[in-house]
């Protein structure tokens, strides 16, 4: 026998307490800015490595092929285990994989480093998405993620400023140090 009753959607769902919406928000939004401080740091300092064109290309194209893989795998993982932990995980080894590349005075250490860089910055699109469809209903979403959408952009002017400052006033290295402690500040914060 089957019943006619629609099954409840997500609009369906009673509503957080808008404070706690607010904090889910911010800290989200955070979070995806955040991202960008390892990420757009290597644009900055990438012609102070020494490196040839072609050097420079294989560790580019090594971080976009990785990024587009876990692209995929990130949302898988996030389902599996939970997209807070999906983010803040990821922010978190993105912060010691651009410490790691400070650290570095190979091409071997730069690939593997920006590489697996690119595999757990992509934790941030699938994990924070997931986020807000879990805290705004399906009606609030276009709205709400169009607010949630600039946090790419002031991201993106954010960082690149932030690693140019660094490394004009401490060198190359600073970019990426200086950068990796604000992203695994705001990675525990997230986990937490």
């Amino acid at each position: 026998m089957t019943s006619s009753a629609t099954p409840p959607t997500t609009t369906d769902l009673p509503r957080a307490p808008r404070p706690w919406r607010q904090r889910v928000f911010a800290l989200s939004w955070l979070s995806y800015f955040s991202y960008y401080f390892t990420r757009k740091n290597y644009s900055v300092i990438k012609s102070s490595l020494g490196l040839g064109k072609s050097q420079l290309a294989f560790i580019e194209t090594f971080y976009t092929a990785a990024y587009t893989v876990g692209q995929f795998a990130n949302g898988f993982l996030g389902d599996v285990i939970g997209p807070r932990r999906l983010v803040a995980v990821g922010m978190m080894m993105s912060a010691g994989l651009s410490a790691l590349f400070g650290v570095g005075s190979t091409l071997p250490i730069f690939v593997l480093a920006y590489g697996v860089n690119g595999l757990v910055q992509a934790s941030g699109w699938p994990g924070n998405g997931r986020v807000m469809a879990s805290w705004f209903s399906t009606r609030e979403r276009g709205e709400i993620l169009g607010y949630w959408g600039t946090c790419y952009q002031a991201g993106g002017l954010a960082a690149t400023a932030f690693a140019t400052f660094m490394m004009d006033h401490w060198g190359w290295r600073s970019a990426l140090f200086g950068p990796a402690v604000w992203v695994a500040l705001v990675g525990v914060a997230y986990l937490l």
